[in-house]
């Protein structure tokens, strides 16, 4: 199946249009980002809390739990999250795995 569905307006002419699917998971994505952002970094949950300053042990329960969606982070949380992982925001928020490497590509460029 395409992303486009072909269509004719009043006139009869041809046009294509976007099929709408549902919206993109914000949370399962940032979840998914973040962990794959920390083990890319070779940290524990422990070790990413701890550099967050909350310490290791309240940390890396905080880190879990935007981990297995039970918590979900503000938006300065993600922000310090992604300084101390060393990715762009947009990173932890890329809904596809190529706009994610894209992002990382032209970041450390």
């Amino acid at each position: 199946m395409t992303p486009f569905q072909d269509g004719h307006d009043s006139d009869g002419q041809g046009f294509r249009t976007r099929e709408l699917h549902t919206k993109p998971n914000a949370s399962l994505i940032f979840s998914q980002r973040l962990k794959q952002a920390r083990e890319m970094r070779g940290l524990s949950q422990r070790q990413l809390g701890g550099l967050l300053g909350l310490g290791k042990a309240t940390g890396g329960v905080r880190v879990n739990r935007y981990e297995q969606q039970t918590s979900k982070s503000d938006i300065q949380t993600a922000a310090d999250l992604a300084t101390v992982l060393q990715v762009p925001l947009a990173y932890l928020f890329a809904d596809t795995e190529e706009l994610a490497a894209h992002i990382l590509d032209f970041t450390q460029t």
